[in-house]
């Protein structure tokens, strides 16, 4: 009976949900706007949300949806062709239940392409692209915050491949591959809270053996930045696993190990994955390639945080995740689609139906969780299930334009029709659907509109939620801070501002003399010049380190002796 009450309230909301809400974002001219028309099951009701129906510009290529691990903060983006025949990157953010505007994130003056985007731990967007402005070439960096877009970080480099951006609580990055000496590298930027840094090179420094163009993955969710990606072995013809970790409050030196053990054939090799939950596990995920029944099967690797050693003592030996469906009993050489922190779990998902997800860790602790979920039915085109989030458990979802031309159909594995997707009456022109990430519940309608640039839309089925705050981690003092220099009129102090874990992205400096602070610019520079109102008096000085994702910290040093006065 409360069952089917709960049921009943929500078959009520997904009636009022039908008048579906569109936003139009800037430049978009009218259009004929799809309606949804939810089926009512006798002693059932639909089990997705009232959705909204976000305008994206007509003509919309590389779609590209982003939720928040806890549902806090929704992001789309997309590439459009300007009047000048540019491509543009723009963006929409949504806080809670409001969609903000349609902002261009590019220059109209350059063409943006590759861009991708990660969710930061304040809501933020970032966004990274690779640019073209004449013959010049650079990867980009920029926030939007709601509709507030940051300055512009520009690398200037000839990129081979990317670029790839993560944002987390600890530091954000950015990582690209360049050609030198022929051979091929990936490099990182990291902003820890001070601005991007010059980039690193990650990856063995001495291997002749090249990236593969396209399989890299990056991720900064935690306190450390975990790098994976795919070099070709020319000697052997394979695929070979790769991982460079950075761990700021250990060292400030990324370690780098190659060949991890998975291979798989050259061509047209299954990319790497690699996420993180909210206790700081990293799932690394490679595909391996079985030297008996020659299938492809998906192998993870988990990097426990808290364990002692270096960083390949940490990781736990390699598992296999495969689809129980396929070629063998146990493997099935079916791709992953997409790998995420949801709600603290780390779920994948598969490339292939009947649909599948797999829990690889659990949300209250760092080990393995055997938990998947099965749908039976599949779907048409057979990549486009999705996931949605109640409080319970993950319910499957499906998109269906083959079976209904013209129209789509929104279907639960285990309930049946959903609702119906119809075009406006006023234009007609059939709908194509298409499920950008299965573990985000945004899909993408399309409407094939002969002659003119097809309008695009956002159905939005996410549930919302509330995004944890950001740990606060304490800097490990390694070398107290200390001040060299005679105590003399006349003469210089300089502060050294000791060593510590991990490296601070941002050093202040405040001096007294006596209780009094010493004003203007001098008294917050790390060198200081005595002068007479000086003399006699003690002198002391405040450092304070600063990191995004750790407490501020401030250590006062002071001088045993008196200020001299000047010698005559």
């Amino acid at each position: 009976m409360h069952v089917k009450r709960r049921l009943r309230t929500r078959l009520a909301i997904a009636t009022v949900g039908a008048l579906s809400l569109t936003l139009l974002a800037p430049g978009i001219a009218a259009q004929a706007t799809p309606v949804v028309q939810p089926n009512a099951i006798p002693g059932m009701d639909a089990v997705l949300r009232p959705a909204k129906l976000v305008a994206l510009a007509p003509g919309a290529t590389q779609v590209t949806v982003k939720e928040s691990a806890h549902g806090g903060t929704v992001a789309v983006s997309w590439s459009v062709r300007s009047k000048s025949g540019r491509s543009e990157i723009w963006a929409r953010v949504k806080r809670g239940a409001s969609w903000g505007r349609a902002v261009r994130i590019s220059d109209r003056r350059a063409t943006a392409l590759r861009h991708t985007t990660d969710i930061d731990s304040n809501g933020a967007l970032l966004v990274g692209w690779y640019e073209k402005r004449g013959k010049k070439r650079a990867v980009v960096v920029r926030r939007l915050s709601g509709t507030k877009l940051s300055a512009r970080k520009t690398f200037s480099v000839k990129a081979q491949d990317g670029p790839y951006v993560s944002a987390g609580p600890m530091q954000d990055a950015v990582a690209w591959t360049v050609k030198k000496k022929g051979v091929t590298r990936p490099y990182v930027s990291i902003d820890a809270g001070a601005g991007f840094k010059s980039p690193t090179m990650v990856g063995a420094a001495t291997t002749k053996h090249s990236a593969i163009k396209g399989k890299l993955s990056l991720n900064s969710d935690g306190p450390q930045v975990h790098l994976v990606h795919l070099v070709k072995n020319t000697a052997s013809n394979r695929a070979e696993a790769s991982w460079s970790v950075l761990e700021p409050a250990r060292s400030n030196s990324w370690q780098r190990y190659s060949n991890l053990g998975p291979k798989q054939a050259v061509t047209s090799p299954h990319p790497p994955f690699v996420a993180v939950n909210d206790n700081g596990a990293a799932a690394l995920i490679f595909t391996n390639r079985d030297a008996v029944d020659q299938v492809r099967y998906p192998s993870l690797f988990l990097y426990h945080p808290g364990r002692s050693g270096r960083a390949l003592d940490r990781l736990e030996e390699a598992r296999d995740i495969a689809h129980p469906d396929g070629d063998s009993d146990t493997r099935a050489d079916i791709p992953l689609r997409s790998v995420q922190n949801r709600r603290g779990s780390l779920m994948v998902s598969y490339a292939d139906s009947p649909g599948m997800l797999k829990r690889l860790t659990a949300p209250d602790g760092n080990g393995f969780s055997s938990r998947e979920w099965v749908a039976d039915a599949l779907c048409a085109p057979r990549t486009n299930w999705f996931f949605a989030w109640p409080p319970d458990e993950p319910e499957f979802h499906c998109i269906d334009d083959e079976s209904t031309p013209g129209s789509l159909q929104i279907q639960h594995a285990n309930v049946g029709l959903q609702a119906t997707w119809r075009p406006d009456p006023r234009s007609r022109a059939p709908l194509r659907g298409k499920v950008p990430d299965p573990l985000v519940p945004l899909l993408q309608i399309t409407e094939d509109v002969a002659g003119t640039k097809d309008p695009v839309w956002i159905v939005d089925h996410t549930e919302g939620g509330r995004d944890p705050g950001a740990p606060r981690l304490k800097f490990t003092r390694v070398k107290q801070p200390k001040v060299a220099g005679t105590a003399r009129v006349g003469s210089a102090l300089r502060v050294k501002a000791g060593v510590w874990r991990a490296q601070p992205a941002k050093t202040t400096y405040r001096w007294y003399a006596g209780k009094k602070k010493i004003k203007g610019k001098a008294g917050t520079k790390p060198r200081l010049r005595l002068t007479k109102k000086m003399a006699r008096k003690k002198i002391s000085v405040k450092v304070a380190v600063t990191r995004s994702g750790y407490a501020k910290q401030t250590v006062k040093v002071k001088l045993r002796k008196k200020v001299k006065p000047r010698k005559r």
